[in-house]
């Protein structure tokens, strides 16, 4: 059996051409089935969620034995692969953004599988290389995630993420020698790296069984601290929410490393909003109090505090987002201040930026 398919080459040259059909190997069904609150749903292919067994690599390795067969069968691809890397190789960079004098910048050279981290001192300073993905594994899957320096600027956190998982590995780098410490991180998933002293908040899940690491579901998302050049048994768990497993947890600290935001979200209730409670370094009470107490359709991000008060990137009861200001210390009902009110168009985001550069 033969489809036929029209594609447009050029701006003046039509290609016609036709390819077999391709018939892939059964999939094995079973006989699965859960109720949901009363709803049956069928799940014939939850075997293949047990991506260790010997049956799902079978199964992978038929399908894919036929994907790349058809693949291997048109003769115009290799053209189409080389115009494509020669439109795409050209130099770029991306965004800078400052920190203690430096100024930190991905740049790529062309057709490099990852960009590459460099820092520059000042505007007109040597530039140096930090990190190089593409070293990071001979076939390139593994990819750099987030990268955050530490507010004095002598460390920076890391992770990397291996084969497209969503599990991320930290590491630290010391920025004097560019050499790593021993720290390794792990079990990190919908993470921010946020500084705090000599140490970070992270956030993971606990420790799953071996080989599970795939198939486990993820439930009870907790926030640690890891104080640099210790091994992660003797981080600090600050918060878990054992009654609410499925929210995502995450933490912030403002510039002046006094405060501490708790943000919560709900996605797996479908609830398109989080909460926000703050902690005072300053404070005997090491405690978090709430902002946002509840979470429900509405965003709160903190972007900064200034005099003690904080700015909150909101879209409570404004479509296209504004900036409100929340006061811990003022009295009930005068807490809430708008600083940049909703507009005609919408506000995409706001920065709190304290730092000045006379270069």
């Amino acid at each position: 059996m033969f489809k036929w398919f029209y594609i447009l080459a050029s701006a003046v040259c039509p290609v016609y051409f036709s390819y077999a059909q391709v018939e892939y190997p059964a999939t094995k069904k079973i006989d699965q089935a859960d109720n949901y609150h009363g709803t049956i749903i069928s799940d014939p292919y939850r075997w293949l969620e047990n991506d260790t067994s010997e049956e799902t690599k079978k199964w992978v390795k038929e399908q894919n034995a036929v994907t790349f067969k058809y693949l291997a069968s048109i003769s115009f691809r290799d053209s189409i692969r080389k115009r494509l890397a020669s439109v795409y190789n050209y130099e770029r960079y991306g965004i800078p953004f400052h920190n203690n004098g430096y100024y930190y910048f991905y740049k790529n050279d062309g057709l490099q599988n990852q960009s590459v981290l460099y820092r520059q001192k000042g505007l007109s300073g040597p530039i140096t290389l930090i990190i190089d993905p593409n070293n990071f594994s001979p076939d390139a899957t593994t990819q750099l995630d987030d990268f955050e320096v530490s507010k004095n600027g002598k460390y920076a956190a890391y992770s990397i993420s291996r084969a497209g998982s969503d599990w991320r590995t930290i590491f630290i780098k010391d920025l004097s020698t560019m050499k790593d410490l021993a720290d390794s991180i792990i079990w990190v998933k919908e993470s921010k790296i946020q500084w705090l002293k000599n140490g970070f908040f992270y956030s993971r899940y606990p420790t799953l069984a071996k080989g599970m690491e795939l198939s486990s579901a993820n439930e009870n998302h907790q926030i640690w601290y890891h104080n640099i050049g210790t091994s992660q048994e003797k981080d600090k768990l600050i918060f878990e929410d054992t009654m609410n497993v499925q929210r995502f947890n995450y933490a912030f600290t403002s510039e002046d490393e006094r405060y501490v935001f708790l943000f919560s979200d709900d996605r797996g209730r479908g609830l398109r909003g989080n909460s926000l409670y703050f902690m005072d370094n300053h404070s005997s009470q090491k405690e978090f109090k709430p902002i946002i107490a509840e979470i429900g359709n509405f965003i709160y991000n903190p972007i900064g505090e200034i005099n003690n008060k904080f700015l909150i990137f909101s879209n409570a009861d404004a479509q296209n987002n504004k900036v409100i200001e929340f006061d811990p210390n003022a009295k009930k009902g005068e807490e809430w201040k708008t600083i940049i009110p909703e507009g005609k168009e919408n506000l995409q985001s706001a920065t709190e930026e304290l730092e000045t550069s006379n270069e």
